[in-house]
């Protein structure tokens, strides 16, 4: 029989042809990933190595230059990430942080990266379901606790926060960082005795814990414990020298006990490290006019106003500092701004016609004083201030017996600011005294 020798139908070559192309095509195409990867691995191998050596510019060309070859490699992005932050591009850093976890939703390192970036800039919303992947992935990791707690309290959820922070603490009672954050939770609540106890437990700790000793030592000047806040204030300082914050809140305190000699020392200390606060000038200024050193007062004063122009306090201050240099146009000047700053405001108004009333009184100008004092009333009254301008001023001084009358008379019809009226029938019978003597 004839035979040609072809074994099998035509319809099976090209079967077999088909397939042969296919492994053909797959071969090259795994050879060509294979590759890829290759590259790809040498580019992450590079890149270690400048990123250890700091060349971060160069670092960043070589990943341009590999996310051309392989532009779906997170790793390369994630990368890329971390060079922009070295290089402070952190907005480029963000976009190449977002590209990694959206080619690689998976991986919880980039989640967590890409978490801390929105935390550190102040999206705590963005950042907290990215936080709660990373830990659900790792629930004992004490890392991305603690970032998971911090979102939660920067963001308002100051019980998931306390929940997170106690759970910490059971597992290790001696993390004086996590006893500080129960502390600034139970704070945040309104448990101010926890608070305190908190902080206290973390300076037996750790005696010199700077943050607890700043955190405890600001609860004490708030309610009213400033020598407590001054013994750990001085602890601090004490610990750290170079703390210039310290200088800055022992300084409140001093300032808040009207120790002004000791808050300008403390002041000084802040501003000769280049901190211009108009708060600090204005407060050394107000220490000085208090002792009367009105030369120098006037030289911070200045600064503060120029650093701030607005603020009432500083001008009126300005106002008793010209008094007591005698330049009554620039304390005429100071004081107009001051009452039209907080004409608005009524409480405020009056105290300011009382700060340079007793300005004057404290120059024996016993007249002036009266005046500002009685513009006071005509804003808000206060008892005291009316019965110290019937008796102190136009009695005692002045000898004005109808405007001690008048104010005597007043006193006895208006209420008393915050407690009961003494020595009624003495008042009457000086009205009664003071109106023989003008007949």
């Amino acid at each position: 029989m004839f035979s040609c020798g072809w074994k099998g139908s035509p319809t099976n070559i090209n079967k077999e042809y088909a397939m042969k192309k296919k492994i053909q095509v797959l071969a090259v195409l795994l050879g060509f990933a294979l590759s890829i990867k290759a590259q790809s691995n040498e580019i992450l191998s590079h890149l270690d190595q400048l990123m250890n050596q700091g060349s971060y510019k160069e670092a960043a060309t070589v990943c341009f230059d590999g996310l051309k070859k392989d532009s779906l490699n997170a790793e390369i992005y994630f990368k890329q990430g971390s060079i922009y932050q070295n290089l402070l591009m952190n907005d480029k850093a963000l976009q190449s942080f977002r590209r990694a976890v959206q080619l690689s939703p998976g991986n919880k390192q980039y989640l967590f990266t890409l978490a801390k970036i929105y935390h550190t800039n102040g999206k705590s919303a963005a950042a907290i379901p990215l936080f709660e992947q990373a830990y659900q992935a790792d629930t004992m990791n004490f890392v991305r606790t603690y970032y998971l707690a911090d979102a939660y309290y920067q963001r308002g959820y100051t019980d998931r926060a306390l929940s997170l922070y106690q759970m910490m603490n059971k597992r290790d009672t001696t993390n004086t960082l996590v006893i500080d954050r129960m502390a600034a939770c139970y704070l945040k609540k309104g448990w101010t005795r926890r608070s305190i106890n908190a902080y206290r437990k973390s300076l037996e700790l750790n005696e010199y814990g700077i943050s607890a000793i700043k955190n405890l030592s600001y609860i004490y000047y708030k309610t009213n414990m400033p020598d407590s806040a001054l013994v750990l204030l001085d602890k601090g300082i004490k610990a750290d020298s170079t703390d210039v914050d310290l200088y800055s809140r022992r300084g409140d305190v001093y300032y808040g006990k009207t120790y002004y000699y000791r808050s300008q020392a403390d002041y000084l200390r802040v501003l000769a490290s280049g901190d211009t606060s108009a708060v600090m000038l204005k407060r050394i200024g107000i220490g000085l006019v208090a002792n009367e050193n009105h030369a120098k007062a006037e030289d911070y004063l200045l600064k503060s106003y120029l650093r701030d122009s607005t603020d009432a306090e500083t001008c009126v201050v300005l106002a008793k500092c010209y008094l007591g240099l005698n330049q009554n146009d620039k304390k005429d000047f100071y004081f107009d701004k001051a009452v039209k700053q907080v004409s608005t405001f009524y409480k405020t108004l009056a105290g300011l016609y009382r700060t340079m009333g007793w300005a004057y009184f404290t120059k024996k100008q016993h007249k002036e004083a009266s005046e500002y004092f009685k513009r006071s009333l005509e804003i808000d009254y206060d008892s005291d201030i009316c019965r110290l301008l019937a008796s102190t001023f136009y009695e005692y001084y002045l000898k004005d017996r109808a405007n001690a009358i008048k104010y005597y008379t007043l006193f006895l019809e208006k209420p008393v600011t915050g407690k009961e009226r003494k020595d009624e029938r003495q008042i009457k019978e000086t009205i009664e005294r003071l109106k023989k003597e003008q007949n």
